[in-house]
């Protein structure tokens, strides 16, 4: 038997975090286009991310969402330009960039996350409570080594 026919535990699991990552985002970016909406995962987790705040630093987005400020910036903007995201200057320091969800951002965000949480509803149907507690605390433990 070739020695790659039966990988080990390890990069097994590496693939299968990759594969279930890249099914996630195409079922989430399905979900979004099939309502109209023409953005990215990405930007839909800015946005649900910006519906738990009433006005947030830039940089604070960047550290909740994992990604690093360039690639925010450019997903705001994206955003700011569909009339979605409202950015303005800090008053304690201008140098800081304040973000918040639009009213139109948050017609948006209270429309689609019905449609999107029933797709990650369908992804872990089959899966007990239990399991799908199990599953978090894995991956987070997982992050956690990662970061």
């Amino acid at each position: 038997m070739p020695e790659n026919s039966n990988p080990p535990t390890v990069k097994r699991l590496g693939f299968l975090i990759s594969r279930t990552s890249w099914a996630m985002r195409r079922r989430v970016q399905g979900a979004i286009k099939s309502q109209g909406f023409n953005f990215t995962p990405e930007q839909w987790v800015a946005i649900n991310l910006l519906s738990d705040f009433r006005l947030i630093p830039q940089v604070e987005l960047a550290k909740l969402m994992n990604k690093d400020k360039a690639s925010v910036t450019r997903i705001i903007e994206s955003l700011v330009s569909q009339n979605l995201v409202e950015r303005s200057a800090d008053a304690a320091d201008a140098r800081k960039q304040l973000v918040a969800l639009s009213a139109r951002g948050l017609e948006v965000k209270d429309d689609l996350a019905p449609k999107v949480f029933a797709e990650y509803s369908k992804m872990i149907e089959g899966i007990s409570e239990q399991e799908q507690e199990l599953a978090a605390n894995i991956l987070v433990r997982i992050c956690n080594n990662a970061e």
